[in-house]
């Protein structure tokens, strides 16, 4: 976010710093009862809302792993960021990549080989074995509103993979 815009307020002061790139050292703190002339509010609101719109479909979960005294393990958030690189890969249930944190950094890792040329794929949360096809389309269409054609999604002969475990 500091590329474009970061936004610091100080509540105690009453005072509002804005700095831009290209505009750092140009920007002064608003002192009581000025107003910021509205094509700078609606600069800035415009920066912001693009950014919080990004973190909708280009954010990572944050995770890691978390083990209890009964041995049961489950993966819980700790933050949500934007990794740009990261955020260049399309989806498929079926992915090619697997992310894993060590604090705030990312690592991505390949499952298999990987042929030159080969797109590199990331699962967006919908994977093919914890997902039925159906609930996965419903999922990519109301978060990123796509609909998936990956492997998983395409070849019907695995369309009824959970229902193998049904009782």
């Amino acid at each position: 976010l500091r590329e474009k815009c970061q936004v610091m307020e100080d509540f105690f002061d009453k005072k509002s710093y804005i700095l831009m790139s290209g505009l750092h050292g140009k920007l002064r703190a608003v002192q009581p009862g000025h107003e910021v002339p509205d094509d700078q509010v609606h600069y800035v609101g415009g920066l912001l809302l693009r950014h919080i719109v990004q973190l909708v479909s280009n954010a990572h979960a944050v995770t890691e792993l978390l083990e209890d005294e009964a041995g049961s393990v489950e993966q819980a958030r700790l933050a949500t960021a934007i990794y740009p690189a990261a955020s260049l890969m399309n989806h498929s249930c079926v992915p090619r990549i697997v992310n894993s944190f060590r604090g705030k950094q990312l690592t991505v890792r390949a499952l298999a080989g990987v042929a030159a040329g080969q797109e590199l794929t990331n699962c967006y949360g919908p994977h093919y074995r914890r997902h039925a096809q159906a609930d996965r389309q419903t999922m990519l269409r109301e978060q990123y509103g796509f609909r998936c054609s990956c492997p998983a999604c395409t070849d019907t002969s695995d369309r009824h993979f959970f229902s193998r475990w049904a009782d």
